[in-house]
């Protein structure tokens, strides 16, 4: 054992074994650190000789599959901003928000400073419970981690972390999201529904029937970004076919439905908007809808929305 100039063991002399490339230090305790010699650095290792030679084994084999092996100083927020600018070009406007959203309030103030190797499943199981204790639902939580699920899954590809630390949580240490009961639309409710829709709209020095867009709403499951893109060149009346084309203003994909009331709408609509465009009054629109839109006609239906429920096409009886 060696000795310092007081007899004790020297913490800063490093001892070979006879191991090449691993080697020891003594601590004041007279017990042993060991490191591992790899690309030019000595790396700490959490055990005694044997782990050693067991962290020894597993750089030599990354460094032959051409992985990094030496320790990263990359931070997640550095990561996690050229995860976003790579990714977000592709996404919806909702889920750019959404993701920045989640970034900026909830995982760059707890993870940014970071380093990526720091970022363990015990930290994020922390992360989990600390959000449930600030009151957030268990859907929200699970849409925290998707952010921190892409921008590790990010590191891992690059080999500057071993595992996806997100991958690693427990089922008890992942958020529950809870289930809603989901409601169904009855054959009476839609009809008073749209009955009462279309006396709404018919009511003296109403500008807008919104009855139009309630009834395909109904009939085909539409989103209300779905219903406001469309065009009279996405309805082909004589399939019955809507064609989903734009959201708003971004193309995003296309559906196919064959929804036999919506269709009588839609002529009955058009042929609406040419008699307004021949009379010079002016046409039904429905740039301005909103879920507002549903629940009026629906509470003098005395059918109950829930909130947010009415874009979506989910009634609910009222008790």
């Amino acid at each position: 054992m060696a000795a310092g100039r007081q007899g004790k063991p020297d913490p800063f002399k490093r001892h070979s074994t006879r191991y090449r490339g691993i080697s020891y230090r003594e601590r004041a305790d007279g017990s042993r650190s060991y490191y591992v010699y790899a690309q030019g650095r000595h790396q700490l290792v959490d055990g005694g000789e044997r782990e050693a030679l067991l962290v020894q084994a597993d750089l030599r084999g990354k460094a032959g599959r051409g992985l990094r092996v030496t320790p990263v100083e990359t931070t997640f927020a550095e990561l996690a901003e050229e995860w976003f600018s790579l990714r977000s070009p592709g996404w919806r406007p909702s889920t750019r928000g959404g993701y920045r959203i989640t970034l900026d309030k909830h995982l760059l103030p707890r993870l940014g400073q970071l380093k990526l190797a720091a970022i363990t499943p015990d930290r994020i199981a922390r992360l989990v419970a600390e959000r449930e204790q600030e009151g957030a639902s268990g859907a929200y939580i699970a849409l925290n981690l998707r952010p921190l699920n892409g921008v590790m899954k990010l590191a891992l590809r690059r080999g500057l972390i071993v595992a996806n630390p997100v991958s690693a949580l427990l089922p008890e240490e992942r958020p529950k999201p809870v289930k809603r009961k989901r409601r169904t639309w009855t054959p009476e409710m839609i009809a008073r529904l749209l009955a009462a829709a279309r006396e709404r709209g018919a009511r003296p020095g109403n500008v807008y029937d919104y009855t139009p867009i309630i009834t395909v709403a109904v009939y085909t499951g539409m989103r209300i970004g779905e219903l406001l893109g469309l065009r009279w060149q996405n309805v082909d009346l004589k399939t019955a076919t809507i064609h989903v084309r734009h959201q708003l203003s971004r193309t995003t994909r296309s559906l196919r439905r064959r929804p036999k009331p919506a269709c009588e709408t839609f002529r009955s609509h058009r042929r609406s908007s040419r008699s307004c465009a021949a009379t010079g009054s002016p046409p039904a629109t429905h740039k301005t809808s909103t879920s507002s839109s549903v629940r009026r006609p629906a509470a003098r239906s005395r059918i109950e929305t829930s909130p947010g429920a009415a874009s979506r096409g989910q009634p609910q009886q009222q008790a």
